[in-house]
């Protein structure tokens, strides 16, 4: 299995190598996965197999994961987490409108839909252990572009450059809302409702 493969690349390579080098796990956190959840099982399967051979899992300090088909991460991140509640959680790549079908095309600016799409799912990585969210494309421009993927991409900001002008979408201020209300060492109040939280201002 490709999981396998790699826990044999920490246990007899990459960790020896780090450590001897003087960067052991208590000079570096080295967090593992780094990739999207895909089917259900499959990214929890991977990290277990990590975590349960002894000589991996003692350079590891943490799982990292993409949020790309995230309602099919929250029950591996529960399970995850009764399983190994120390091991820090964080989403670290994130975007919207990834697709080759709109490379080339002016990307649509100022829908309020989409910072909801962003305000829904970094609520629910942190209903579920996630202590950190990454958005994938901090700035591109008009297009969606430039990546690696040769893809278009939305971008909380898109820099028009024959214009000399730079444009805020709607995800720079809801990410602005959460990095500014959400201080560290903040606590959820727990709070029930039976109205949608979907529409929301």
């Amino acid at each position: 299995m490709h999981c396998n493969w790699n826990c044999l690349a920490f246990n007899e390579t990459f960790g020896p190598a780090l450590e001897a080098a003087g960067y052991g796990p208590d000079k570096l956190h080295l967090m593992i996965y780094d990739h999207g959840p895909g089917e259900v099982g499959k990214m929890i399967n991977w990290i277990e197999t990590s975590f349960n051979d002894s000589e991996t899992a003692k350079y590891i300090n943490g799982l990292i994961y993409h949020c790309y088909g995230n309602g099919k991460v929250w029950d591996d991140l529960e399970l995850l987490h009764k399983r190994y509640p120390d091991q820090f959680v964080m989403s670290t790549e994130c975007c919207q409108e990834f697709s080759k079908k709109t490379k080339g095309t002016l990307m649509e600016l100022g829908v309020w839909e989409h910072a909801q799409v962003y305000a829904r799912d970094i609520m629910n990585n942190f209903q579920h252990w996630t202590r950190g969210w990454v958005e994938w494309n901090l700035v591109l421009d008009m297009y969606g572009e430039p990546n690696w993927a040769n893809m278009s991409a939305l971008a909380p900001i898109h820099v028009n450059h024959t214009a000399n002008e730079y444009y805020k979408d709607s995800t720079f201020y809801i990410l602005g809302h959460f990095s500014k209300f959400l201080v560290k060492d903040s606590v959820r109040v727990g709070a029930k409702s039976d109205k949608s939280v979907d529409n929301f201002s």
